[in-house]
């Protein structure tokens, strides 16, 4: 019990380390999913996705699920990856506000 305990608390030098590395690519992978999926929600004005993404924490799986499956860009068949608008127009074909936000 004792050898699995000080591997948990990472103790036994390259088990620990190794656990390290791994925890580290875990928050690492979860950081870039969450800022894709936040970034898309706030572009698209998705409220309720934004506020769903920033609380509930899935490990990048719920992000990923945003990203290809529900953001509107993945419904209109776009690329998860282009974060900008083309041409100045919106998603619904009407003019850029020029970068101001929407009420």
């Amino acid at each position: 019990m004792k050898q699995l305990l000080d591997l948990w608390s990472g103790q036994t030098g390259l088990a620990g380390t190794a656990g390290n590395l791994t925890f580290l690519a875990i928050v690492v992978w979860s950081f870039v999913w969450k800022g894709l999926a936040l970034w898309r929600a706030a572009h698209e004005e998705s409220r309720w996705w934004f506020v769903i993404l920033l609380v509930v924490n899935t490990l990048g799986i719920l992000e990923i699920f945003y990203l290809f499956f529900f953001s509107k860009r993945a419904r209109a068949g776009g690329s998860p990856f282009d974060i900008h608008k083309k041409d100045g127009a919106g998603d619904d074909g009407s003019a850029s506000q020029g970068g101001k936000l929407h009420g």
